[in-house]
């Protein structure tokens, strides 16, 4: 049974060359950019969401949302200061 599975694993393909394993995951090397016009239209929608329930946790925004774009994620970063 081994000998199967070994012959059927690793096969040579046609013309005798040994088969290269594929890689499992190929690097994406496409960057990921969001025009100024979509960032201030994230960091307004992402306000006025965090209004909505900041009053229910004694929170107000200390400053306008931040939004880092990186060629795998869309960080959004809301800072906040805790009402006294």
């Amino acid at each position: 049974m081994t000998d199967r599975l070994q012959q059927e694993s690793f096969a040579e393909p046609a013309g005798g060359a040994p088969a290269r394993p594929a890689k499992a995951r190929r690097a994406d090397q496409r960057g990921l950019h969001l025009s100024d016009e979509d960032v201030a239209l994230l960091q307004r929608a992402v306000g006025a969401a965090m209004d909505d329930i900041a009053a229910r946790y004694y929170l107000e925004s200390a400053d306008q949302a931040r939004v880092s774009v990186s060629s795998d994620a869309i960080r959004i970063t809301i800072p906040i200061e805790k009402l006294r």
